[in-house]
C-alpha cells in the first residue's frame, strides 16, 4: 500500500452548479505521482462521502517533488454530476486471441491494376527555347553588378 496523505486547503461553494470545488495538497511516497482513482479515493475518506460524487480535474507536481496540489469538484449528487460532468466509459479492449481470430475474417480488397503514365516526350521544338533560357539565366549570373 502507498502513503498518500491530503490536506484540504481551500472548499468554495458553487451554488449554481450545486457543488464544491476543493484545493488540497497530497504528499505521497512513491516516485510516480499517484492516479486520479487513488486520489478520490483518499479524498473520499477525508470528506467522508461516496468515492463517485467526487471529480478530480487536475493533478499538479513539480519535478523532484513528493507531493502534489490537486483540483477536485464534490458534488452533491449523482444527477447533478451526470448534468454537468461529462463521463467518459472506457471500452474494454478485446483479448489478443479473439483479435487474432477476427483478422481472416476481414475481406481482402481487391486490387486494381495500376495504370503506368508514360511519360510524355516534348516538342523538339521546345528544346532549343529551353536551353536558350539556360544560357541566359547563366550569362545573368556571371555578369558582375556594375
Amino acid at each position: 500500500m502507498i502513503f498518500l496523505k491530503i490536506e484540504i486547503k481551500n472548499k468554495k461553494e458553487n451554488i449554481l452548479l450545486s457543488r464544491i470545488e476543493l484545493e488540497a495538497y497530497a504528499s505521497f511516497d512513491k516516485k510516480q505521482t499517484p492516479s486520479t482513482e487513488e486520489i478520490k479515493q483518499e479524498l473520499s475518506k477525508v470528506l467522508e462521502i461516496e468515492k463517485g460524487l467526487i471529480v478530480v480535474k487536475k493533478i499538479h507536481t513539480s519535478f523532484g517533488d513528493a507531493s502534489a496540489k490537486v483540483f477536485a469538484y464534490q458534488y452533491l449528487s449523482k444527477e447533478e454530476l451526470k448534468k454537468i460532468e461529462r463521463i467518459v466509459e472506457k471500452k474494454e479492449e478485446p483479448k489478443k486471441a479473439e483479435a487474432k481470430a477476427e483478422a481472416p475474417k476481414e475481406e481482402v480488397k481487391k486490387e486494381e491494376p495500376a495504370k503506368k503514365e508514360e511519360p510524355k516526350e516534348e516538342d523538339p521544338k521546345e528544346e532549343p527555347k529551353k536551353a536558350e533560357e539556360n544560357k541566359e539565366k547563366t550569362e545573368q549570373k556571371e555578369k558582375p553588378k556594375e
